[in-house]
């Protein structure tokens, strides 16, 4: 299983219709695996072919089901990112 830590494994249980965005990290084929994912009921938002990773939409029940999968590399929340705001070199 993943590395996942227990507060976020925590709230899944504790609230498993609630919906949760994730990156998963998969070893194989990504198409295959997005395959599987969409069979469990989670909905493929991004495929990530660089890093062989794909964004999902899910329920806590669901992402509780991905973390058994054996080909999970890696699990996290996905989160939104800012960039620091540059101006151009004049």
């Amino acid at each position: 299983m993943a590395q996942i830590p227990a507060e976020l494994l925590s709230s899944w249980r504790d609230h498993p219709n609630r919906a949760t965005r994730i990156i998963v990290k998969v070893q194989g084929d990504l198409l295959e695996r997005q395959q599987e994912l969409l069979s469990l009921g989670a909905v493929v938002v991004h495929a990530i072919r660089l890093t062989n990773s794909l964004t999902l939409v899910c329920d806590g029940e669901t992402a509780l089901m991905i973390v058994q999968l054996p080909w999970i590399v890696r699990l996290s929340l996905d989160t939104s990112v800012s960039a620091l705001e540059r101006q151009a070199h004049e």
